[in-house]
């Protein structure tokens, strides 16, 4: 009978009281720890998610940069082209303001007759 007394005893009660505690502590522990580490999961998820998606929108500008400053290379070489264009011109329109005015000193030349 000894042993039943043990088994029962109220110190035995309270040692088993507080190792129900103790397991149940540790399951909630548990139970928070994984909940706390999904929760920690779903968050570098979402974080790598909207990583991705701003490195996916500066690419998209970063092409969109590259098409401008194609542009802006084109826009160049046809304004180099156009300056060209118009030294050209400046110098024809000198070349043929010169031949003017050789003709226009013949056409005097010729009006006013030999010289005596």
């Amino acid at each position: 009978m000894k042993i039943y007394n043990f088994l029962i005893s109220p110190k035995n009660l309270e040692i088993e009281k507080h190792k129900a505690l103790i397991a149940d502590s540790k399951n909630i522990s548990t139970t928070m720890i994984a909940k706390a580490e999904n929760e920690a999961f779903s968050i570098v998820l979402a974080a790598k998610e909207q990583a991705k998606n701003v490195v996916d929108w500066l690419e998209q500008k970063n092409k969109e940069l590259d098409q401008v400053g194609e542009e802006i290379d084109s826009e160049r070489s046809d304004l180099a082209n156009l300056k060209q264009d118009v030294i050209d011109t400046n110098h024809a329109l000198a070349k043929l303001k010169a031949d003017l005015a050789r003709m226009e000193m013949l056409k005097n030349a010729m009006r006013s007759g030999p010289s005596p």
